[in-house]
């Protein structure tokens, strides 16, 4: 009986350490970048999206590589406390391996304190226009301020 009680023990832990769940890849990542994206980062996205689909373009499908990206870039920034596309040759070239892109567009910005004032000024930029009216279809945008308090943001696009 006693060695009937350990197995059972045993196999207890087993079948419980071993669940049957089914979540893929995709799900975790996700979920990691969901938790991790901020709500500023979220709306420039979607007022993206929302100037793209109002003229009759595609909206972007966030992408996690390229917010990998994103994310460094603006850091650096902060860290340089100017805006740039400094390394932008050596992003786009990790896209193009990383995520298989085809083309690879970046903006940038500071200063700003909403979201819908940093797209405002990116519409009324041509190159920044052009960029978010490119024809793309992944992004993803970081949005950090510095220990002052002010905004930085990059936006990557990619097809």
């Amino acid at each position: 009986m006693k060695q009937f009680s350990r197995f059972f023990i045993v196999f207890f832990l087993l079948v419980s350490t071993y669940s049957c769940t089914t979540t893929s890849v995709e799900e975790v990542e996700t979920t990691y970048y969901k938790n991790q994206v901020s709500s500023m980062e979220e709306e420039i996205l979607e007022l993206v999206n929302q100037h793209r689909a109002s003229i009759g373009m595609n909206t972007l499908e966030f992408d996690g590589i390229a917010y990998d990206y994103a994310i460094a870039h603006t850091k650096d920034m902060i860290n340089k406390q100017a805006i740039s596309h400094d390394d932008f040759d050596q992003r786009s070239s990790n896209l193009t391996v990383e995520a298989k892109a085809n083309y690879v567009s970046e903006i940038v910005g500071r200063n700003f304190v909403t979201a819908k004032g940093v797209v405002d000024a990116w519409l009324k930029s041509d190159s920044h226009r052009r960029a978010i009216e490119g024809d793309y279809i992944f992004s993803a945008v970081s949005a950090q301020a510095d220990a002052n308090g002010v905004f930085y943001f990059t936006q990557m696009f990619y097809r």
